[in-house]
């Protein structure tokens, strides 16, 4: 071959190399922006579509351009589990944040984060999500296919009941002093259990838990004459991406959105904390709704019982009774 077929030759294979690494076949080139879609699943102006909304603001300014999130709607409803999960899949959403209460049927151990009394208060609750305790529950499940990446709060848990005179052989008397004992199965949920709490005997007696901004509206559809400050767990939603997506993301990018999510977190803690003190302001304006305080012997005497029932119950494995143990007495080591 003399040299100048060689050449010529060389140019030809040369020039389609060039133009197959320009167009990005054969190796990895990143392409931005990232497209990352974010179903809430809370109507406008909610707190949690509140913090979604401060989420995709801090991701867009500190990737420079390189992250273009946004908040969609997939067609299914504010509370579809199902929908999310088909969505999520099929790539039509990259991340969703549903109500633990409603993700809890695809991942039950979820629930470690509402479980009554595990908690000693917000601070021991924050620090368990801050120090990644529980991480890894939802890829344990039969659904690996989501990565668990933060877990926000919606407001505090209080009893709320509806009572009159003497009814009921004085049960809620006793309840609001404190002096009712957790019985099995009969006063909250557990791990295994995704129903809403809704303790009822005859009428009109009745109650339940709910956030203070939820009491609001119990008050006038309900008939509420009593409020019980429990603060005997915390409502949340867990945020979660779809894990072929995460997985393809570069490292930087990766540690852009983790950070984002740290701020978001406690921006989400603010909120919550904000509007539960908007709330009881508004409620002890009320007249003809009774607020009643339980001191802090009382909250122990009933963390202590819950946590015996929690141990001594055979609704749970023994990963799970250890799980909750560790929870129930974890302290951050500074």
């Amino acid at each position: 071959m003399t040299r100048s077929r060689f050449f010529n030759k060389f140019m030809r294979y040369g020039f389609i190399v060039l133009v197959l690494l320009t167009l990005g076949i054969g190796t990895p080139v990143e392409a931005y922006p990232i497209q990352i879609r974010i179903d809430a699943l809370a109507a406008p102006n909610s707190t949690k579509h509140l913090v979604a909304a401060y989420l995709t603001k801090l991701l867009k300014e500190r990737s420079h351009g390189r992250i273009k999130a946004d908040i969609v709607r997939h067609e299914g409803n504010t509370s579809g589990i199902d929908e999310t999960v088909s969505a999520l899949t099929a790539g039509k959403i990259q991340m969703a944040i549903p109500a633990i209460d409603s993700f809890c049927r695809i991942t039950e151990e979820i629930k470690i984060y509402e479980i009554p009394f595990l908690y000693r208060n917000r601070e021991h609750l924050h620090r368990v999500i801050d120090d990644r305790v529980g991480e890894g529950l939802i890829n344990k499940t039969a659904y690996p296919a989501f990565e668990q990446l933060g877990v926000w709060e919606k407001g505090t848990n209080h009893i709320v009941m509806k009572t009159a005179p003497g009814d009921s052989g004085g049960l809620p008397e006793k309840m609001i002093a404190g002096r009712l004992q957790p019985g099995p199965a009969t006063l909250f949920r557990s791990l295994s259990s995704c129903a809403p709490v809704a303790v009822r005997t005859r009428q009109p007696f009745f109650w339940r838990e709910a956030t203070l901004p939820e009491a609001l509206t119990l008050i006038d559809d309900l008939d509420i004459t009593d409020i019980i400050l429990s603060g005997h767990s915390v409502s949340g939603c867990v945020l979660i991406a779809d894990k072929a997506f995460w997985s393809t993301l570069p490292d930087d990018i990766r540690i852009i959105i983790a950070e984002a999510i740290k701020d978001a977190t406690l921006y989400a803690r603010e909120l919550a904390q904000q509007k539960d003190d908007e709330a009881l302001a508004r409620i002890l304006s009320r007249s003809g709704v009774k607020v009643h305080c339980w001191n802090r012997q009382t909250q122990q005497q009933w963390r202590t019982a819950m946590l015996h029932q929690y141990g001594s119950s055979n609704n749970y494995a023994a990963g799970e009774k250890d799980l909750i143990d560790r929870v129930a007495h974890y302290h951050r080591v500074n």
